[in-house]
């Protein structure tokens, strides 16, 4: 039986789409329908393809701890919404990769990460990350941002501005 497996690890979770078939013009065509699924998100996305005695994923998970947490999903669309949702950039991403490559204080922080969120959204015509901006007296604050900031060390630890760029569909507009 040969199984097809597409895996895509985000934000710490593991997502796997499976197929197994023993006829190969099934299996071509399921392979095709991976190969059409956009660059963005292919690039997030690893394909392996296992020849084996089971049917089932199941069986793969056991045969290749690779595959041991792997949340298996029913079809390429469903992978593919699940890695958008979970490669959408946020503030708090932004705000990580801020601190730690330019070491802002709080104040700063907050009005870089506001003009790049209004430049962006003036150049392009849409927001570059989820945002929800609130006017305070000395302006624009993202509370969670704030949040985090002032009482955790989060953004100083998090790596996922990286992670989530690998599938961003605007990298270079960003950046």
């Amino acid at each position: 039986m040969l199984h097809m497996t597409a895996l895509a690890k985000q934000n710490g979770i593991a997502l796997a789409y499976h197929f197994a078939a023993t006829d190969k013009e099934e299996f071509l065509k399921k392979r095709s329908e991976l190969r059409n699924i956009s660059p963005d998100f292919l690039a997030g996305i690893s394909i392996h393809v296992i020849n084996s005695e089971g049917t089932t994923f199941a069986d793969i998970q056991r045969m290749d701890p690779y595959f041991s947490d792997a949340i298996q999903l029913d079809s390429v669309s469903e992978l593919v919404e699940k890695v958008r949702r979970l490669s959408q950039l946020n503030a708090t991403d932004i705000a990580a990769y801020l601190v730690q490559r330019y070491h802002l204080n709080a104040f700063l922080l907050q009005k870089t990460l506001y003009y790049i969120y209004a430049d962006y959204l003036e150049k392009y015509r849409e927001p570059p990350f989820i945002a929800d901006f609130e006017a305070f007296e000395h302006g624009p604050v993202e509370r969670e941002v704030y949040r985090k900031n002032k009482y955790t060390d989060e953004l100083e630890k998090s790596g996922l501005f990286e992670e989530k760029l690998a599938v961003y569909p605007k990298t270079a507009e960003l950046l």
